[in-house]
């Protein structure tokens, strides 16, 4: 089972994601060291069960039998890696039982509920429960050799309150205008571009780094190899490393227009545990996503992955 602990430290909230062991007999073996040690061995990154062995100093058969307890308890999980065969990957950062289960109600609870690969995708930015980096939008102001004057910034703020959800304010300010980033030079950190290249230079300034890339011809379009997407209501969300500081990571969320941008926040929030289903920690990623008009009222209400 599933669950959080929350802790509070000054006036910030904390979370770990927490295996819930219910069966109180099996607490004392997953507590002594042969599983500490198996534990410790994959706090990194996932192993196959012959380093394992190696690295946790314990005997095949105990081991296996450990991780095989420990995938059950919803501690660890299996990973398919091709040639290497069988990965094990540790999903949880704490064990706990009840002794006396008292339940309480409490809205805090909602911070903990991001699906593990939407929390995995934005790992860089909602690490130690408050946000790193920055979140780059358009200026409003006419800008840029298209003199543009960005309308998608409101959009930007549906992902904050989105991603306000699960960590804490950070120290510094965290929102910041393409103009900006230019002017200050602000490209080497972590950034969250929103906006295409005519609304955001910053977006324009990376775009032969992507991917998928815009481009102009009669209109703008996004061009994949030999496949080009010119609806207005298809997106683009990317995650690249920051060509200007490879420890930096950058995420794109934009559209081809407004409606394109709109879609792509959408399936990068209200959507996201489909839209990053597939989603296993690759420094380069992509999904093109195409938003529709089910209801009828002249917006986007349902995204889907056109191109992943």
């Amino acid at each position: 089972m599933r669950g959080e602990i929350i802790r509070r430290v000054r006036s910030d909230l904390f979370y770990n994601d927490t295996a819930l062991v219910e069966d109180q007999s099996k607490i004392r073996r997953l507590i002594d060291k042969k599983a500490i040690g198996i534990l410790d061995a994959l706090s990194n990154k996932p192993l196959d069960m012959q380093h394992i062995i190696r690295q946790a100093k314990i005997k095949k058969k105990e081991a296996e039998s450990l991780v095989n307890l420990m995938i059950d308890e919803g501690i660890l999980r299996e990973i398919r890696s091709g040639s290497k065969g069988t990965l094990y990957e540790k999903v949880v950062g704490s064990l706990a039982f009840d002794v006396n289960p008292t339940l309480r109600s409490s809205s805090l609870m909602n911070i903990a509920d991001m699906d593990s690969n939407v929390k995995r995708f934005y790992n860089t930015f909602i690490d130690n429960g408050t946000f790193n980096g920055l979140i780059c939008v358009g200026s409003s102001d006419p800008h840029g050799e298209y003199k543009a004057i960005a309308k998608d910034t409101n959009y930007a703020v549906y992902l904050g309150m989105f991603l306000g959800r699960y960590v804490s304010l950070p120290k510094d300010f965290p929102i910041v205008l393409d103009t900006d980033v230019i002017s200050r030079n602000l490209f080497k950190n972590d950034l969250i571009l929103v906006g295409g290249p005519v609304t955001n230079l910053v977006t324009r300034d990376i775009n032969n780094f992507l991917p998928v890339k815009f481009f102009k011809e009669e209109g703008w379009m996004l061009k994949y190899r030999d496949s080009i997407y010119g609806n207005e209501n298809e997106g683009i969300i990317e995650r690249i490393r920051n060509p200007y500081d490879k420890s930096k990571v950058i995420i794109l969320i934009s559209g081809i227009k407004n409606k394109g941008t709109l879609a792509a926040v959408l399936a990068a929030t209200k959507f996201a545990p489909s839209i990053f289903k597939n989603y296993q920690g690759e420094q380069t990623w992509y999904n093109i996503i195409r938003g529709y008009d089910i209801s009828g009222k002249g917006g986007i209400d349902v995204v889907e992955s056109v191109y992943q």
